[in-house]
């Protein structure tokens, strides 16, 4: 749900902002998933995640959109969404993490990771030119005569 208003958010402020900062605010609830003791604010935590999350997608795809010709945007898109997909098989290796540092040193450790892939995108993602490839739009200034 976040979504959609996180895609109207991103065709009026700076994306690179939006995606920083959106992955630095979810991986805070990570972080702050295993500092606390308490399930309802683990519940929260864990919510927020999911809504922070959500609000990276439109950025990202209306970079993706301004950085590549359309002729290479799907491949873009395609090496983008891998990450879905590369993300939830390189997870596994959590178990490792989880089975040597605990569940909580674990959630520490990503949480820490995130925020500074966060602070890193602020700084070194270049908000690209929007509207770098679409076509030029021409007005007809015929007079029709009656």
């Amino acid at each position: 749900m976040c979504g959609i208003f996180a895609g109207v958010l991103s065709d009026k402020v700076n994306r690179k902002v939006l995606v920083g900062i959106a992955c630095i605010l979810w991986s805070t609830c990570t972080l702050l998933s295993g500092i606390i003791d308490s399930f309802y604010i683990l519940f929260a935590m864990r919510f927020l995640l999911g809504f922070f999350e959500s609000a990276f997608n439109p950025a990202a795809y209306g970079i993706i959109a301004d950085y590549f010709h359309p002729s290479y945007r799907t491949t873009a898109n395609s090496i983008f969404n891998l990450g879905i997909y590369l993300g939830g098989a390189l997870s596994s290796i959590s178990i490792l993490l989880i089975s040597g540092i605990g569940w909580r040193g674990t959630y520490d450790i990503i949480g820490f990771i995130g925020i500074g892939s966060g602070v890193l995108g602020l700084f070194f993602i270049i908000e690209p030119k929007r509207g770098k490839f679409e076509a030029k739009k021409t007005t007809n200034a015929t007079v029709q005569e009656l």
